[in-house]
């Protein structure tokens, strides 16, 4: 990347060109074929005898075509239906596309964000027991409809999946009217497309990192690269890793401060999230006169940056996209910038007091 300005704009033009370009491709449908419809292939929602309620049921209401649940009482309510996976030979580098279709009966209120209604798949192993729970769709009641739908990866010792309305601890009512479950495998297309997109976005990192060596100093390299290289640890890091590890820390730490522990993992990524961006664009920041950019310009580039990451996360099956996470991202740079703001209004003044002499 050229030192000029006009070279640091080219760069942010590529990035804004590279982030479409990540979007669009993991917005479009090309990434998977379907290999087998595993659930509900004989019509929605099938048997209600394989439905199986549990709470109160006078919150649920099963009929020939959909599945209804309401929060009548103080108890959580579910409705749960399991299906077997193929053999594990079958099963390999395929993942489960999870539809549904969800209407809103009447709204949660108030809203509790972490505890709402939700439509989820469970996967079991071999004797039944829970391995892994996942969201599809959270159901707050915001929208009149939900075209719920998530792509999943298969746990290696999962040998049955539940498709399940939940209602945990909102008063809202819900009725999910279609649900599809598919195996899918990728495509030859898309595989070529994100190798290629992954590879452009690592070039344009090593670039930058150059730059910020080359410009600024080998510590401020050092330090931003240090920073990415954990946050991709952290994005890549193996679920049974953080099962055994980052769990038992975090309810440790969790029983000693008197934490809620029921989204654990929720919020350190959000930490991680306001964390990253934050010290990223403090660093940034604080050596913008060395960089010769201005403030305003370094609050693009994370702005961009922010977009950006969450865009690679549609091609993640660990991770999802979601404005809140954008938010978080965009609240750690703008924490930096302020804080960076104070800290030379203040030194300013300090140094203004200084040397400015007494009468009297």
């Amino acid at each position: 990347m050229r030192d000029s300005k006009s070279g640091v704009l080219a760069f942010l033009l590529t990035m804004i060109v590279a982030t479409a370009i990540t979007w669009v491709i993991g917005l479009l449908d090309i990434q998977f074929k379907s290999e087998a419809t595993l659930a509900f292939d004989k019509g929605f929602p099938g048997e209600l005898s394989d439905w199986v309620p549990a709470g109160d049921p006078d919150n649920i209401t099963l009929s020939a075509d959909s599945i209804r649940i309401d929060r009548n009482t103080g108890e959580r309510s579910y409705a749960m239906r399991t299906f077997e996976l193929p053999p594990k030979e079958q099963l390999l580098n395929r993942k489960l596309r999870v539809r549904g279709k969800i209407l809103t009966i009447s709204r949660a209120t108030p809203i509790e964000k972490e505890r709402i209604a939700a439509y989820m798949i469970w996967f079991l192993d071999k004797d039944q027991e829970a391995l892994k729970y996942l969201t599809v769709q959270p159901l707050t009641g915001d929208f009149p409809e939900y075209r719920a739908e998530r792509i999943v990866s298969i746990p290696d010792n999962a040998r049955f999946f539940v498709t399940t309305l939940i209602n945990r601890d909102s008063d809202g009512a819900f009725e999910l009217i279609d649900a599809n479950v598919t195996l899918v495998s990728g495509t030859l297309l898309y595989t070529l497309i994100s190798t290629a997109m992954f590879a452009l976005w690592i070039t344009l990192l090593i670039m930058a990192i150059w730059w910020l060596i080359r410009r600024g100093n080998f510590g401020l390299g050092l330090s931003i690269s240090a920073l990415l290289v954990l946050t991709l640890v952290g994005v890549l890091l193996p679920e049974s890793a953080t099962t055994q590890y980052v769990l038992p820390a975090y309810q440790k730490l969790a029983a000693a401060l008197s934490l809620e522990r029921s989204e654990p993992l929720n919020i350190i990524y959000k930490a991680g999230h306001f964390l990253f961006f934050f010290a990223v664009a403090l660093l940034l920041m604080l050596n913008r006169r060395t960089l010769n950019l201005s403030a305003t310009l370094i609050l693009v580039f994370m702005l961009v940056f922010a977009v950006a990451t969450e865009g690679l996360q549609l091609h993640l099956f660990n991770r999802s996209t979601r404005l809140l996470d954008l938010g978080i991202d965009l609240a750690g740079a703008v924490m930096a910038w302020l804080l960076v703001m104070v800290l030379q209004v203040l030194f300013s003044h300090k140094k203004t007091t200084a040397t400015t002499p007494h009468t009297g």
